[in-house]
């Protein structure tokens, strides 16, 4: 079982809201037991790592709870890296790298060693640089998405405008990302049926919500769809979203992920 815990998720197990040191021990049993994986992502280090507000020590601490839940060195890509790549992969009939690469790992390892041995004291240069990269990437997509939305999903004035508008909305998130206007038909056919195409299904329900918090949840979605996941989500608005598209992974919050921990 493949499941990825959005931030909102990891932030409520710090907080122990919803849960208690028993659920938190046994995610961590399952996932010794290699009976449930967790996928972490940069964007996960970077909504820690970055914020300004959090004292050194406290971004230690859920830094610590976060890599004692998954492995570092299969994180995925940024949210823009691993879009494009797998819509690139699809046109091309290739199978695309969705985790980081081992100079990414080496930076990684060093920098968090760092980071945990003075307490939150000390942040490498490099690390700081990665992760501002990757909440670059985050920010950039997020204006496409508001962007491409504005053009196509004003006119959903009736229920028979909804199917031509996600076509035109894809069709724009596509020639975006792969950095083409003109895609060919069989590469069209290709990427649909790629967890990218369902990441752009549920970004163009969410930009019709006008939810800028559920939007910001779309990095972990995608990172979630790349990892094959069930995405764990605190977010209902997110949830609420996911469950009116077609996506190939299964929505839930945390309260209810832990209850089936708990009654498996």
């Amino acid at each position: 079982m493949s499941s990825y815990l959005d931030g909102a998720a990891f932030d409520s197990l710090y907080a122990r809201r919803g849960c208690t040191a028993e659920d938190i021990a046994g995610l961590r049993k399952r996932v010794y037991a290699r009976e449930l994986t967790i996928p972490l992502s940069l964007h996960h280090l970077e909504e820690i790592l970055l914020d300004s507000r959090a004292r050194p020590e406290l971004k230690v601490a859920k830094t610590k709870l976060m890599l004692s839940m998954g492995n570092f060195r299969r994180m995925t890509k940024p949210c823009e890296s691993l879009l494009r790549d797998d819509l690139l992969a699809a046109a091309r009939s290739e199978t695309p790298r969705l985790t980081i690469d081992a100079n990414t790992q080496n930076i990684l390892s060093e920098g968090l060693a760092d980071l945990i041995e003075t307490d939150g004291e000390e942040l490498s240069e490099e690390l700081v640089e990665l992760l501002e990269a990757a909440r670059a990437q985050r920010v950039k997509l997020l204006e496409q998405i508001r962007e491409i939305a504005a053009l196509t999903l004003p006119r959903l004035d009736s229920p028979a405008a909804q199917d031509e508008c996600l076509a035109e909305f894809r069709a724009r998130s596509f020639a975006r990302w792969l950095g083409s206007a003109d895609l060919a038909a069989p590469a069209t056919t290709a990427i649909a049926s790629r967890p990218a195409a369902a990441f752009i299904d549920l970004a163009a329900t969410l930009s019709q919500l006008s939810n800028p918090a559920a939007l910001d949840s779309l990095p972990h979605a995608l990172a979630a769809l790349a990892s094959a996941g069930e995405l764990v989500s605190a977010d209902p608005v997110l949830m609420s979203a996911a469950q009116s598209t077609r996506l190939p992974i299964k929505i839930s919050n945390l309260t209810a992920f832990l209850s089936g921990i708990r009654g498996s």
